[in-house]
Formats: structure tokens, C-alpha cells, sequence
């Protein structure tokens, strides 16, 4: 081969390198795009897991009134709980699945993420805050009965709970925190 026909092959096989960017800037969007749809998902099923803890609730609340565990007016307290619990997490977890950051321009999407982050948090204070009395009369009922091995497993399941509830934290901010870093890149 001469190299006349060489260089013509070769410009013939040579992409552009405008091209190069924009396919490089392409292929860059689809990998930003996979990696904030797992985060999506990540915090979606965690949420909606928690969901699932809410309606188990119910038939717990049912129990705690036949067991004579505590009386009418708990038990249903505690049902309510967990249902609206239950239907604020499917709500949520339904919101995030819906939420397509890459069909609004990087500031808007940006802000829908910082956003996102606060209303995950505010979630979880006001749910923290909201089971706290309830916890806390568990804990006084059954403490003003002499039922102390109810307290101290109360206590064992209350910090195992804890510390689960607080990984569990921790990996959803983790995950809400990464969507808004792919967008602070692109700023």
C-alpha cells in the first residue's frame, strides 16, 4: 500500500474530532444517567422496605389489645401510626421512581436533588419524632406493670432498632447525596 492510499483509508476511518466529543459527551450522560437511576433505586426500596414495616404495625397493634399488652386507645394510636407511616413511605418511594433529573436542565435538577436530600431528611426527624411517645409510653406502661423482662428486651430491641434504623439512614443519605454530587459535577 503507497502511502497516499494509506492516508486516505486512514482520514477515511478517522472520526472527527468534534464527533469524538460529542459521542464521549453521550456516552458520559448515559453512565451519569445509570449511575443516579441505581441511587434512585437504592433509597426507593429502602424507603418503601420501611413502608412495609408500617403495615406490619397494624396487625402488632391488634395483638398488643387482645394480649391486654395495652389498652384501646394505644393500640389504635399505634395502628394509625404505622399505617400513615406505610402510606407516606409508598408515596415517597412512588415520588422518587418518577423522578427523571435528566429530562430538566442540570439547575433544575440540581435543585430537585438538593431538595430531595431535605425532604428525606425532614422525613425521618418528623417520623423519630412522631414514634418517640409512643416508645416512650411503651416503655412507662410496661414499667409501671413490673413486666421488667418486657422493659429489657424493649431496651435490647430498642438499640439493636437503633442501630439498624441509623445504617439505614446513613446508606439512604449516602444515595441522596450521590445524585446531587453527578449534578454539582455538571455546574
Amino acid at each position: 500500500m503507497e502511502l497516499e492510499q494509506f492516508r486516505s483509508v486512514w482520514q477515511q476511518y478517522s472520526p472527527e474530532p468534534d464527533d469524538l466529543d460529542r459521542r464521549n459527551r453521550s456516552i458520559a450522560t448515559l453512565i451519569a444517567a445509570e449511575r443516579v437511576n441505581s441511587h434512585k433505586h437504592g433509597i426507593s426500596k429502602s424507603i418503601r422496605n420501611t413502608g412495609y414495616v408500617g403495615l406490619t404495625m397494624m396487625p402488632l397493634a391488634v395483638l398488643l389489645y387482645l394480649m391486654d399488652l395495652g389498652p384501646l386507645w394505644f393500640a389504635i394510636v399505634y395502628a394509625l401510626f404505622g399505617l400513615g407511616d406505610a402510606i407516606y413511605c409508598f408515596h415517597f418511594a412512588s415520588q422518587i421512581d418518577k423522578s427523571d433529573y435528566f429530562a430538566m436542565p442540570t439547575v433544575d435538577a440540581l435543585a430537585a436533588a438538593r431538595r430531595f436530600v431535605k425532604k428525606l431528611v425532614r422525613s425521618k426527624i418528623i417520623c423519630f419524632l412522631l414514634s418517640l411517645p409512643i416508645v416512650v409510653y411503651l416503655f412507662v406502661y410496661f414499667g409501671r406493670t413490673g413486666q421488667t423482662d418486657i422493659v429489657i428486651g424493649g431496651c435490647v430491641g430498642g438499640c439493636v432498632g437503633l442501630a439498624i434504623g441509623i445504617r439505614k439512614i446513613v446508606n439512604e443519605l449516602r444515595h441522596a447525596r450521590s445524585i446531587v454530587s453527578e449534578f454539582e459535577c455538571d455546574e
